[in-house]
């Protein structure tokens, strides 16, 4: 059973009041020493199942030596809210946990998971800051993105420094046919209805590059990348392309100018 139990039917009025005026003091004080328990718990249906105020320190103040220091959960709303108004962050996650360790076995300062929307979203209403900012002050990634598009922006990008390409060419999506057998370093020439072709005689005045992606040359730069049912495939227009040979089906290094 609870050692201390507080009801109130008045609305405004907390079921349990705690109160300290010395410093350092905690006004209300809760400590469970059973795995799955917890030393404060505060359940609401309809209002805040905890609510911590403070003029000058920690309003609410949550510590654990194994699971989480405070959790909150919901049903419908937010699992927990910051509001500040002042010149600190609503929500503040700080990991210093092991600062001897290699590089890399540092824990999150923050973690967001979610199974339906964004797992973060940032949203400023200032035009003198961003939505969301990464920062790396040892000369690491500032931000950091994977997946099957691992950016997207809706808007203009500016970019003070270099963009640098890992990659080594240029290309462009073209339309080619559907029954050639077309690979990576294969000489493409223009046929019919813009559709591309192999290449089969030497000089042709047709060609209109190479196919991209042989060897160890991977596309920097795909141009007019689109969907569509036909079937399309970068044409190296400026790097460096492995070629196919027009006596053999070896790779030759070219350089398309």
């Amino acid at each position: 059973m609870a050692s201390v139990k507080g009801d109130s039917a008045s609305a405004g009025d907390p079921g349990v009041l705690g109160e300290n005026t010395a410093e350092g003091g905690a006004g209300v004080y809760g400590r469970a020493n059973a795995n799955g328990a917890g030393g404060v718990i505060g359940h609401a249906d309809n209002g805040r199942g905890v609510y911590g105020e403070s003029p000058n320190g920690t309003g609410v103040w949550g510590w654990s030596n194994a699971v989480g220091g405070v959790v909150g959960e919901s049903m419908l709303g937010e699992g927990v809210r910051g509001v500040s108004h002042g010149a600190h962050g609503a929500v503040v996650g700080v990991n210093d946990w092991s600062p001897s360790a290699p590089p890399g076995a540092g824990g999150n300062g923050g973690w967001f998971e979610s199974a339906q929307g964004e797992g973060v979203r940032g949203w400023s209403k200032t035009p003198h800051h961003g939505g969301v900012v990464g920062v790396n002050t040892a000369g690491g990634v500032g931000v950091y993105g994977e997946g099957r598009v691992a950016g997207f922006f809706k808007g203009d990008v500016e970019v003070t420094g270099d963009i640098r390409l890992i990659n080594a060419d240029c290309a462009e999506d073209f339309n080619v046919s559907e029954v050639a057998s077309v690979e990576p370093g294969t000489v493409m020439v223009l046929g019919e209805e813009e559709i591309l072709l192999p290449s089969h005689q030497a000089y042709d005045k047709r060609v209109a590059g190479v196919i991209s992606g042989a060897g160890n040359y991977k596309p920097g730069i795909v141009l007019d990348k689109q969907e569509s049912q036909q079937r399309r495939l970068p044409v190296a227009l400026l790097g460096k392309v492995y070629c196919k040979s027009m006596r053999s089906t070896a790779l030759l290094k070219w350089a398309i100018c």
